[in-house]
């Protein structure tokens, strides 16, 4: 009787793994500008896009031009698609009557690292006033913002 015998041989091969420490450096922060809210009678938006262009209800008149903000990421794998969310946030300067972020935006839509693992892109907003009727105080309205990036 003959036995036969099977020989398997495996070879393992072990790639390094590369850790990457991500970063995300605010190049421009978001700016809704300097305006007067003639009217808050009602709930007033301003779009301001990521690529700079924003639209507004008539109630708001300008002094400075809002301004999108810019972005860079980096230290994530080169080609790597991103996913990208920037949370809502209220803006008040200790007064009565508030403003809200109501939805955000990136440009481009789609995030996709360098060669290198980089991103830089700009992001804009929705602001809405209140609409309580109750006037806002004159100064500055500040608010932060979390971004969130992820592969």
């Amino acid at each position: 009787m003959m036995k036969k015998f099977l020989c398997v041989s495996a070879l393992f091969c072990f790639l390094p793994i590369h850790a990457f420490a991500q970063t995300i450096v605010e190049n421009r922060p978001l700016n809704f500008g300097r305006f007067a809210l003639v009217d808050n009678g009602a709930p007033r938006t301003l779009q301001l896009l990521p690529s700079g262009l924003f639209t507004a209800d008539p109630q708001y008149m300008f002094l400075i031009d809002p301004r999108a903000g810019n972005i860079t990421v980096s230290g994530y794998p080169p080609a790597t698609p991103l996913s990208v969310s920037i949370s809502t946030t209220t803006l008040n300067n200790g007064g009565g009557a508030s403003f809200n972020t109501i939805s955000t935006f990136t440009d481009p839509a789609v995030i996709t690292t360098d060669a290198t693992g980089e991103a830089t892109f700009d992001i804009g907003a929705t602001l809405r006033s209140d609409g309580g009727g109750s006037t806002h105080s004159n100064g500055n309205f500040n608010g932060s913002y979390t971004i969130t990036v992820s592969p």
